[in-house]
């Protein structure tokens, strides 16, 4: 049998090119341990990379997210400073009539009475309108079935 030739301490066989160091076979490793150990590197490697993409479309989530709380919240937050608003003009309102009435009493009541008029108007108008969207369906449904 013939012998193989020996390594020098360079890793070079004798009459051969040296090879780079991540392509020389691990000592004691033949070719098939060697694919085997570069499969689980590369399984290993695509995890990672799933692990990241998946890291990411969560963190792409949580921004859209936090964008949209914050224009929640620069929406919201004029509506509530308006309500308030509208509220001390109604006090201010309601002291101004007590006062020029001679008693708060009396101020606070206009004030509650103009208010109670304003929510009866609004449903009689919602209710008109509902029914008259009623009316409309009704009459679309009874043309729609005789054609």
């Amino acid at each position: 049998m013939d012998q193989l030739p020996e390594r020098t301490s360079s890793g070079q066989q004798d009459g051969t090119t040296p090879q780079p160091a991540s392509r020389q076979l691990p000592s004691g490793k033949n070719s098939v341990q060697r694919i085997t150990d570069q499969s689980k590197g590369l399984v290993d490697d695509l995890k990672s990379w799933v692990d990241l993409r998946i890291k990411l479309a969560q963190v792409e989530v949580e921004q859209r997210v936090q964008a949209k709380v914050n224009e929640l919240a620069l929406r919201i937050a004029p509506i509530i400073v308006g309500a308030l608003g509208g509220l001390f003009l109604l006090v201010t309102l309601a002291l101004g009539l007590g006062w020029w009435l001679g008693q708060n009493f009396w101020g606070f009541l206009i004030v509650t009475l103009l208010l109670l008029l304003v929510a009866a108007v609004l449903r009689a108008v919602g209710q008109r309108q509902r029914r008259q969207n009623k009316n409309a369906s009704a009459a679309a449904d009874a043309s729609g079935t005789s054609s």
